[in-house]
């Protein structure tokens, strides 16, 4: 009887470490709140600079989560075909393409589910994505000043 009262015990343990480990892995750190659409339209347009090329022929199937963001305001200021990340998938060869013409494109996201406030800065996730292997990822430290958000570092977080 001893010995099953410690199995049971043993059992309710773990659980609620387990269970434990797992809040602990799924909570963000410090005070998180969805990124304010300024904030995913600065980063989206530091990115989208510094990746557009000359040719005018780059197609970015962007995502910037609950952020608001116009695509069209983009597209037209970098003259590129700027699509909802939704519009593009990767083939069998691991490369981007948009789903309707096969063409290539590369995934740029902003993660706008959480912004990381510590003080009146922000950091906030980016990425981008042109392939299986092929991708970096960003953590961009923003500032609210006087006339909205400025970047003020911007750190390889992840390279493929």
């Amino acid at each position: 009887m001893a010995l099953k009262k410690a199995h049971a015990l043993a059992l309710l343990s773990f659980a609620i470490a387990t269970v434990g480990l797992w809040k602990a892995a799924t909570t963000p750190i410090g005070s998180d709140r969805p990124v304010d659409p300024e904030v995913a339209q600065v980063i989206l347009t530091d990115m989208l600079a510094k990746r557009v090329s000359d040719n005018g022929d780059d197609v970015f199937c962007v995502g910037a989560i609950r952020s608001g963001v116009d695509l069209a305001v983009l597209g037209r200021r970098f003259r590129a075909r700027i699509l909802p990340l939704n519009a593009c998938r990767m083939n069998a060869r691991g490369a981007v393409i948009v789903v309707k013409s096969g063409e290539r494109a590369e995934f740029v996201r902003v993660d706008g589910s959480s912004c990381t406030i510590i003080g009146n800065r922000c950091e906030v996730d980016a990425s981008t994505v042109y392939g299986s292997l092929g991708g970096n990822g960003f953590l961009y430290t923003v500032e609210r000043q006087a006339g909205g958000w400025t970047i003020l570092d911007v750190r390889d977080s992840w390279i493929s």
